[in-house]
Parts: C-alpha cells; structure tokens; sequence
C-alpha cells in the first residue's frame, strides 16, 4: 500500500489522507496527530468513537503540535475549545503576540489575565 510507503518516508499528512480513503482509520490518525491538520484527525477520532478523555488527550497533543510550530491562534482553540483548558489558550495566545485574542479568550471565559 503506498501509504504505508508514505509514512516511512515521514510524509505524515499524505500517508494519513491515504489510509482515511482506505478506511485505515486508527493508521490515519497515527499518521494525522503529527500533522498540522487538527480538524482531520479530530474528526477521525470522532469517526473511531473515542471517548472523551482520548478525544481530549489528542486535542492537546495536536494543540502542542500546533504551538511548537507557530501556529498559537489554532492550539488555542484546540486547548479551549476540545481540553477545556482557557488559561493555556491564553497563554499560548499571548506567546504569539496575539493579545486581543487572548483578552476576547479571558473575557469569554471570564478569567482575568
């Protein structure tokens, strides 16, 4: 199977697109968790019925993801949004300059900063 040749290669987002047209589901979120695609692979955690603390547990290791690679408006959605963790969304929202987010952030949710 050509994904599989993908993922050895480290073409993670490909290899997790294949193995999703292949019904290969637990191999495309294997490969999806270390892509940037934060909606695919959460949507195929849906898709696979993980329960709830899984479902968080991949928001957040996505969410890491997503900051360690600069992308600090989409990790704090996921960390507010699926981890129900505000004060890291506004934190990670501060760490991109992204100020006026993070008050909308605290407001929303009623934290002070």
């Amino acid at each position: 199977m050509f994904a599989v040749l993908l993922k050895g290669k480290g073409q993670m987002e490909e290899a997790g697109v294949l193995f999703g047209q292949c019904t290969e589901l637990k191999e495309c979120l294997e490969c999806l968790r270390l892509t940037k695609l934060s909606h695919l692979a959460l949507s195929v955690g849906a898709q696979l019925n993980l329960p709830p603390d899984q479902m968080s547990g991949l928001a957040e290791q996505l969410a890491d993801n997503l900051r360690r690679d600069g992308g600090h408006r989409e990790a704090a959605r996921l960390y507010d949004r699926y981890c129900d963790n505000a004060d890291e969304a506004v934190e990670v929202l501060c760490e991109g300059g992204l100020y006026s987010d993070a008050l909308e952030v605290s407001q929303t949710r009623k934290r002070s900063i």
